[in-house]
């Protein structure tokens, strides 16, 4: 069972409104052998995590046009609701302060090469499973 779970791949859930940069990231993360859900609204994001309990990251850009939420807004709801999943925010318009992004989440700035992107989603989920993140976001050590 433990391999199994081990073999299993990584589930990220990709939110970015811009369809050429949608199909990028997520072919970057399918590149590094990761499972990924694409949507490109709020709506269909928050169906996706009701649905797929095996989703662990969200990649979710900062500004989604035409939607209620921004992709910050949207991550600290999730952060709220399902504290598990650990978040990468993206954005091309610049670096946000740290305190205001969810508590533990990271930002990698656009555009990226695969390797830093794919990277950053591998040390979050690294740093998640050796206790050194806490559900709340904060590093323990």
């Amino acid at each position: 069972m433990a391999s199994e779970v081990a073999n299993t791949p990584l589930g990220v859930l990709l939110i970015e409104d811009v369809p050429a940069q949608r199909l990028a990231m997520a072919q970057m993360l399918r590149d590094a052998a990761m499972r990924v859900i694409e949507v490109g609204a709020v709506e269909a994001a928050t169906d996706a995590l009701d649905a797929d309990p095996d989703l662990h990251v969200l990649v979710v850009d900062i500004e989604l046009q035409g939607e209620p939420l921004s992709g910050l807004t949207f991550s600290k709801a999730v952060a709220a609701r399902w504290p598990d999943v650990v978040m990468l925010i993206v954005s091309g318009r610049g670096t946000p302060d740290a305190d205001v992004l969810p508590q533990g989440a990271r930002f990698v700035a656009k555009p990226f090469e695969p390797e830093p992107f794919v990277g950053a989603v591998r040390d979050l989920v690294a740093t998640r499973a050796a206790g050194r993140l806490a559900p709340d976001g904060s590093e323990t050590g």
